[in-house]
């Protein structure tokens, strides 16, 4: 739980994931999660971890280090206090007319020279410009950056732009925040797709579901076909499931039932096991007008406080 100046609270809520759980297990962890969220009132975040991949918040709750029991072993749940870094993340900003851009494993193994990536780090969001990136890339990814640093951090975080012109000291600090690589690791740029193919390849990859009980009390899983993406297309009577192929997003519309709360979250982790994504795909629940920067960047126009704009697609 954090407390910010205005006396607001947030909350974050992490279920954890051993590599040995049964689906039944994951299952009720998620059910679990979604209670806890509806005992504070819908507002926390919710983070899935998996065990050798968990995320930097999630560890800094453990002094010392993470020790791994086996299974059968009594737990309780314990409030945290902590003012912890969010969890780290890394955007890939991609392409030559419709820039995308889509959340990749953490480490400089998913980076490129020919693209621009964003890496969120807590109280810096850094803009790592490829030296055979786009000029257009770049443009995109500093404002999807500013709108990170606003949006999610409350504009209580510094932009740094690093590229092949920044000092040393400047370069060395973004692959420390990383936590590995350095200039000269970074994969060529024949390790990424070309943008043309890259767009075609990631528009049929980003999918929306619709989770809804709204036939008789039934639920049911259904794609939302229309492209491209729209922020009306969001119920706020429904629960939707946003598949970007790198990771899933969990929205809770305002009106959406218990049944739609609960099984959506479950549903996502379904998703992996079905289309075999990596067991560390991150899964991000979030509720209705408390959506992030990134998740609004899916879809083609977004309207904030009588505000609309562009967005990436």
């Amino acid at each position: 739980t954090n407390i910010d100046k205005n006396q607001k609270k947030s909350h974050d809520v992490h279920f954890w994931l051993g590599l040995k759980t049964t689906q039944d297990e994951a299952g009720s962890a998620a059910i679990f999660t979604v209670q806890l969220d509806d005992l504070l009132n819908g507002v926390p975040v919710q983070h899935r971890e998996v065990e050798g991949s968990e995320s930097d918040l999630f560890l800094s709750y453990f002094k010392g280090a993470v020790r791994y029991l086996e299974g059968g072993v009594a737990s309780g749940f314990k409030h945290v206090e902590t003012n912890a870094a969010k969890p780290k993340r890394l955007f890939q900003v991609k392409g030559a007319k419709n820039i995308r851009l889509r959340q990749v494993e953490l480490g400089v193994s998913a980076m490129n020279k020919g693209d621009c990536f964003i890496l969120d780090s807590d109280r810096d969001v850094y803009v790592w410009v490829g030296p055979k990136a786009n000029r257009v890339e770049k443009l995109k990814a500093i404002n999807v950056a500013n709108d990170i640093r606003d949006q999610d951090h409350n504009g209580r975080a510094t932009v740094h732009i690093v590229d092949e012109f920044s000092t040393l000291t400047d370069q060395e600090d973004f692959f420390k925040k990383l936590g590995s690589g350095s200039p000269s690791t970074v994969p060529e740029q024949s390790a990424a797709k070309e943008d043309a193919a890259f767009e075609k390849a990631d528009a049929a990859r980003v999918a929306l579901y619709r989770v809804t009980d709204s036939k008789g009390g039934k639920l049911a899983v259904e794609e939302i076909t229309q492209k491209p993406l729209k922020q009306d297309m969001l119920k706020p009577d429904d629960s939707f499931i946003l598949d970007t192929g790198s990771g899933l997003y969990v929205w809770i519309g305002k009106s959406a039932t218990q049944q739609e709360k609960t099984q959506s979250l479950v549903k996502a982790q379904d998703f992996i096991k079905t289309k075999k994504y990596p067991a560390w795909t991150p899964v991000e629940r979030i509720v209705q007008n408390a959506e992030s920067a990134p998740f609004k960047h899916f879809f083609q126009t977004w309207r904030d406080g009588g505000a609309t704009g562009s967005r990436l697609v």
